[in-house]
């Protein structure tokens, strides 16, 4: 993020290469600013590269968004130094900053983690999937006895017709 401050400072366009880290995001905040043209690792060579350096110098919309930023950035309302200062006045002025502890650092181990909610979930969780078990072995028990009673007439029936025959 510093050379990307250092270029917007500067106001020179980027041609990136980003490697690792926070290099990819960086990149794409660049490109997303209309400041940098990005290249991939995978497939940089000559032509890539000289299509990329043609294009951050013939278009000068890389250069005026980039002199755009670096005026915004050096006119911003209050500098890193006096934010500093006013932080540190307030803090020896009023001691304490309890209003800016964050809620999570008064929570209990259960509450922080959500255990009761996810105990809560899983156990609906598993509720509803035995009520869904046991309804199918109803209705599959409720099928299968159907089946057995309906062969069974028709057995009957069939034996039924022989005796009728003969």
């Amino acid at each position: 993020m510093l050379c990307l401050k250092e270029a917007i400072t500067a106001g020179i366009p980027l041609l990136v290469i980003p490697l690792f880290g926070d290099q990819p995001k960086n990149a794409k905040l660049a490109e997303k600013h209309g400041i940098a043209v990005i290249l991939q690792k995978s497939n940089l060579n000559a032509d890539t590269m000289a299509v990329a350096i043609h294009e951050i110098l013939t278009d000068q919309s890389y250069s005026l968004k980039v002199k755009r930023l670096s005026q915004m950035l050096k006119k911003k309302p209050v500098s890193v130094s006096k934010l500093l200062v006013r932080w540190t006045e307030f803090v020896a002025e009023f001691k304490t900053l309890e209003n800016f502890i964050p809620v999570g650092n008064k929570l209990n181990f259960v509450q922080y983690y959500s255990l009761d909610v996810i105990t809560f979930l899983s156990l609906l969780l598993s509720l509803t999937a035995l009520l869904i078990w046991k309804l199918l072995r109803f209705a599959i028990r409720k099928t299968i006895d159907i089946m057995f009673a309906l062969s069974t007439i028709v057995a009957h029936r069939s034996q039924q017709t022989k005796v009728k025959n003969e």
